[in-house]
């Protein structure tokens, strides 16, 4: 499948360039409202991706509609009905510069048949590097955000491809791709969302977004840290269970020395602990900063 997909991509990019001329590069970013914005199905491939509006035409699989509105907008998805295992779709963007980026998107993985979604990058020179893989059943219908961080040194091109699994309720949805020429940035206020923090797919919940006192009676803030009345991230206790554990993570990080700072806030007979850590490439991980039991009403 690779070997396909760069041979196309070497004769689509001088293509362009003899056309265009280098400085005209056609935009990564395409929520799918007006069709596939510049983005190409690769042909040499089983089946493709679809576009399409509402709910996909699997039940018990997919998302109920799209990431961009929420309503009748549109969205890209693998349809598994009718399909074999380990059978894949590509769709590739257009050419981007070299340099660093962050590039962000939107995907809904949601059916007990899922199979995997690959996202690649592909220098012209012939370099392939997997950026993410996802390969798991989020056991409900909502949208999770990815971002990823990279730098490049050539022009290359982004592919997705998705991996039909072991039956038909494995349908895969992306929405909202987005890339900017520069790594993404750890800093977020909240209110206008997770930026680009992720929820982690292998933990037991998920932190909530929250604007006021939480739902729950004595425990968590009265308002948020920055304003007063904006949003902050919390875990709702009454989701999980005792031990579970909710993770928030960023985007990879170029290594180097950094000032990490943060506002927290802790009060609850029953709270437990909040630890911050550091997970390295190779799998490793070191906790920074752990705080344990109530600190009392105050933001620290």
């Amino acid at each position: 499948m690779l070997k396909e997909i760069l041979c196309r991509v070497k004769c689509v990019t001088l293509l362009m360039f003899i056309c265009h001329g280098f400085q005209d590069w056609a935009s990564l970013d395409c929520n799918f409202e007006d069709g596939l914005c510049n983005w190409q199905q690769d042909i040499s491939e089983d089946f493709d991706w679809l576009r399409e509006s509402g709910h996909t035409r699997s039940r018990y699989t997919g998302p109920n509609s799209d990431h961009t509105t929420g309503d009748d907008g549109h969205y890209i998805y693998i349809e598994a009905s009718n399909k074999i295992k380990d059978e894949t779709a590509v769709i590739i963007s257009p050419v981007q510069h070299s340099g660093p980026f962050c590039l962000t998107f939107w995907y809904n993985m949601y059916g007990k048949d899922i199979g995997a979604l690959n996202v690649y990058m592909i220098l012209s020179g012939g370099n392939i590097t997997l950026l993410l893989t996802k390969d798991e059943n989020h056991g409900n219908n909502d949208w999770r955000k990815a971002v990823i961080n990279n730098n490049a040194k050539d022009t290359y091109r982004i592919a997705f491809e998705g991996v039909r699994g072991d039956g038909s309720k494995g349908d895969i949805a992306v929405d909202d791709i987005s890339i900017i020429p520069t790594l993404c940035s750890l800093d977020c206020d909240y209110d206008d969302g997770f930026c680009n923090w992720m929820q982690y797919d292998g933990d037991n919940f998920d932190w909530t977004l929250q604007r006021g006192p939480t739902e729950t009676s004595d425990t968590g803030p009265e308002a948020d840290h920055t304003s007063g009345n904006g949003q902050y991230a919390y875990i709702d206790s009454s989701q999980g269970t005792k031990g579970g554990v909710a993770w928030l993570m960023s985007p990879l990080q170029n290594a180097g020395k950094y000032c990490f700072s943060f506002w927290y806030y802790m009060y609850g007979e029953d709270v437990d602990r909040l630890a911050v850590g550091q997970w390295y490439r190779n799998g490793t991980a070191q906790v920074v900063f752990r705080r344990k039991g109530n600190q009392g009403r105050k933001w620290f």
